[in-house]
């Protein structure tokens, strides 16, 4: 049987959408004293397992405002100008003790930074609900499209094991070489004048 080197290319392409889907889309998990990581375009959440407060900061190096929600009473704001450099963009926020939640909005390359030797614990989600639908979407249409394209390639066989019958074998028709010897003898009634 020969090889069918578009099967093999669409099947990667399909691994290679869920890998790359799932890597998008997966949270990111951080763990340790004077943590830094960046936020991403989705929901945060912190475990701080200190009895006090902890004084945290979002910061972004581009000008635009970002703003920060959160269930949690008085952590919702939005930024202000920093103090230039690497900060153009800053939000000052007091981390409540256990487990805290929010989510930046219009942010943009927004890192969070904790100092203190306390271990925190983090998880952020790397896009907000809008963009992981629409990354989830795209990622089934190109599954979808190579797996339309594997079906056309074999000529829908797929179709035939569904339904529990064995693919039809296609015999060629082939042409007779041997000068047409072999062939039925006509004979024919004999016409000569006497």
């Amino acid at each position: 049987m020969k090889f069918n080197w578009k099967i093999l290319a669409a099947c990667l392409v399909i691994v290679a959408a869920i890998v790359l889907g799932v890597s998008t889309l997966s949270a990111k998990s951080y763990k340790g004293a004077n943590l830094t990581f960046d936020v991403g375009g989705g929901a945060v959440t912190i475990k701080n397992p200190s009895a006090a407060p902890l004084a945290v900061q979002l910061t972004s190096p581009k000008s635009g405002v970002f703003s920060v929600t959160s269930p949690t009473e008085g952590l919702a704001g939005s930024s202000v100008k920093g103090a230039g450099g690497k900060v153009a963009q800053m939000f000052d926020m007091m981390l409540p003790a256990g487990t805290t939640e929010f989510t930046v909005v219009k942010g943009v390359g927004v890192n969070f930074a904790a100092t203190t030797d306390t271990l925190l614990e983090a998880s952020a989600q790397p896009m907000n609900a809008g963009d992981t639908s629409s990354t989830l979407i795209a990622m089934l249409v190109v599954i979808v499209g190579a797996l339309v394209f594997m079906s056309f390639t074999t000529d829908h066989q797929w179709f035939n094991i569904i339904r529990g019958k064995e693919a039809p074998v296609i015999v060629p028709i082939v042409e007779s070489t041997d000068g047409g010897q072999g062939a039925a003898i006509r004979t024919y009634g004999d016409n000569r004048s006497r």
